[in-house]
């Protein structure tokens, strides 16, 4: 598991949340891609995919400020 800390900080609310959110579909991706019955078409189809919409919205947050 991926742990968002202090030190990933950088003292802007927006971004901080949102820098913990990407640790939370990370952590919520990497579970679901090692549990037992794990299916990876379907991991592949909705997790990776929320997570690089998110991502792609994320940095367009930082590149603005």
């Amino acid at each position: 598991m991926y742990q968002f800390t202090t030190d990933c900080l950088i003292g802007i609310a927006e971004i901080d949340n949102e820098h913990a959110h990407l640790f939370e579909l990370l952590n919520k991706t990497d579970t679901a891609l090692h549990a037992a019955d794990a299916d990876v078409a379907s991991i592949t189809g909705r997790l990776l995919n929320e997570l690089y919409d998110y991502a792609m919205v994320h940095f367009a947050h930082e590149e603005a400020y």
